[in-house]
């Protein structure tokens, strides 16, 4: 009988191994992938100047969801957005980039979201301007934006540059559209386009041009009244302007000296 029981103890711990040891192995083996995902922020910002973007995305979003309400979440919130813009994921980055701002309104980093938001949209956008610019209206609140309530920040003054380039972008949007129609003899069409430039997009370099588009346009649509008064305007600011000149000869109809 001790026999017996001695071989039915034996069997025991044979069997009770046979179960245990792939167990053993299944939690040393999660034990060695928790190990190894529960990086600290330097790593994973060591993984972001190597430019390994898909990994540092990867390990930031780890720490977040670690470390979630820890100031140490709201950097890798805002590390995220980085990622993606070094990546050259521009519309993935200026959207966390707006989340960020919308969690973290009062937060120190809050301009440079702003900031770094406005860029990432205006790199988006085509450098040919007859391409689609769908982007460049969110570029121009989000760069005016730093520049009108941040101006004591360290990213006002490259936020100012942004904007002026979108402006510009914008106002040259402007200008192409409103020739076009202009050429087209949709002369209606035209008017508001360079009324836009020389009202809301000034000194940005299509003053003149536009000044001359728009007298002419008003003056071929019997808008002559308002054409002498755009006139007189464009005297004033461009007194020796060539395309000032041009009107005089163009426009008739105009009571100009």
């Amino acid at each position: 009988m001790k026999k017996k029981g001695g071989f039915a103890v034996s069997i025991y711990y044979i069997v009770a191994f046979i179960f245990l040891v792939p167990l053993f192995a299944s939690c040393r083996d999660q034990g060695f992938s928790l190990a190894r995902t529960n990086k600290t922020l330097d790593e994973c910002m060591t993984l972001l100047k190597k430019k390994k973007h898909d990994k540092a995305i990867t390990c930031f979003e780890a720490y977040k969801s670690r470390h979630h309400g820890e100031k140490g979440s709201t950097e890798a919130d805002l590390l995220v957005a980085d990622a993606y813009f070094l990546k050259k994921d521009y519309i993935i980055a200026a959207e966390a980039y707006q989340t960020f701002i919308e969690a973290n309104p009062y937060n120190e980093k809050t301009p440079y979201a702003y900031y770094k938001a406005g860029l990432s949209y205006l790199k988006e956008t085509p450098k040919a301007i007859d391409r689609n610019q769908e982007h460049l209206d969110l570029a121009v609140q989000y760069l005016g934006t730093v520049v009108k309530y941040y101006t004591g920040t360290p990213y006002a003054a490259a936020a100012g540059e942004s904007f002026n380039e979108a402006r510009l972008k914008q106002a040259r949007r402007h200008f192409y559209v409103g020739r076009y129609y202009y050429k087209a003899r949709e002369y209606l069409a035209a008017i508001p386009r360079f009324q836009a430039i020389v009202t809301d997009y000034s000194k940005l370099g299509l003053d003149e041009k536009s000044f001359y588009y728009l007298v002419n346009a008003l003056e071929r649509t019997s808008q002559r009244e308002l054409a002498q008064k755009y006139f007189d305007v464009f005297k004033t600011y461009y007194p020796d302007s060539k395309y000032a000149k041009r009107v005089k000869v163009m426009s008739r109809n105009l009571n100009v000296d």
